[in-house]
């Protein structure tokens, strides 16, 4: 597996399946995997470069061991230092888009969601700060008055106006519910703009479940010109669940929540020896224009789609 997001979230859903079922074996796995990056060496660039401190930050919290803190204290070095917009919010690109950085939806998960938990483990109010801050920038940037946030911040001709994409919105869905979970516990009140634009996306994903299937379709809001996709509804019903699970979230909630798993379920099937199947993932999808986003092949056993799955049917089984 490479040192990447497409990788370190399926590594990320396995530590929080082991986490949940006590399966050391899921734990030792994420290890090696990062002490094999750790052996041949690994570069943290941009965003995507980031969320292998998903794995890292608990393994240290188990171990104690020093080579995963250093990948926590590298990816943090790399937030401090990485290109801001003009607004504050961390350009995507990293030092692949120096001139003119832009925010896309993804680091929200990729960067904020990690420095926020390693915030909570250290107990570091400013980490969390920082991850709940950059949450608030997107959404004061990147919120249209739907509810729904743009791929890409400055908006810019390599976007079509009112076409938000389902699996980006479901990265924020799970990044600001991450974030609301960590205020929660920790007996703080969140920042007032990041739970009422928590709220807002959470209203309009709800609106837009497809009612026969469950499913949300890739571009969001345009319902029966696109297909269907699972990464974005496992997205969508982990962030809805932990709302549920800690008070952010009606409990009514949860019947949107139980179709979009009976969604995700019926995408998985079993090949010849039995093993699951987990189809209907979309291709990665950089920023782009509403026929790109519809043109983005669908595949089989994505290991980001995969993750998103293992994350929902975890979460879900708390509710």
């Amino acid at each position: 597996l490479a040192w990447d997001w497409v990788d370190a979230i399926l590594v990320h859903a396995l530590m929080e399946l082991s986490r949940v079922t006590g399966d050391a074996a899921l734990r030792a796995y994420a290890a090696a995997w990062l002490d094999h990056h750790i052996g041949v060496g690994y570069d943290i660039a941009w965003s995507d470069h980031c969320p292998p401190m998903l794995a890292a930050t608990p393994l240290f919290a188990e171990r104690g061991e020093l080579r995963h803190l250093r990948i926590v204290e590298d990816v943090l070095g790399y937030f401090v230092s990485a290109p801001r917009t003009a607004d504050g919010g961390i350009g995507h690109l990293g030092r692949f888009g120096r001139v003119s950085p832009r925010q896309w939806l993804d680091s929200l998960m990729m960067v904020a969601v990690p420095i926020a938990r390693w915030g909570e483990l250290a107990n570091d109010p400013a980490w969390i700060g920082a991850g709940t801050e950059q949450a608030e920038i997107f959404a004061e940037t990147m919120q249209d008055d739907s509810g729904w946030l743009v791929h890409a911040y400055p908006f810019d001709d390599d976007q079509s106006p009112d076409t938000f994409w389902a699996r980006g919105n479901g990265w924020v869905v799970l990044a600001t519910h991450e974030l609301l979970r960590i205020h929660r516990v920790r007996g703080e009140d969140p920042p007032a703009a990041l739970v009422d634009a928590t709220t807002r996306l959470s209203d309009a994903v709800i609106a837009a479940q497809d009612p026969t299937t469950g499913l949300f379709w890739t571009v969001v809001n345009r319902p029966g010109d696109t297909y269907l996709e699972t990464s974005a509804t496992a997205l969508f019903a982990y962030g809805l669940a932990r709302g549920v699970r800690y008070g952010w979230r009606d409990a009514t909630v949860r019947d949107a929540v139980r179709a979009a798993m009976d969604g995700v379920i019926a995408n998985v099937s079993y090949d010849g020896d039995g093993r699951p199947v987990v189809g209907g993932i979309s291709g990665p999808t950089s920023v782009g224009t509403y026929d790109y986003y519809a043109s983005v092949a669908v595949e089989d056993d994505l290991p980001y789609g995969l993750g998103a799955v293992i994350l929902a049917l975890t979460e879900v089984s708390g509710l």
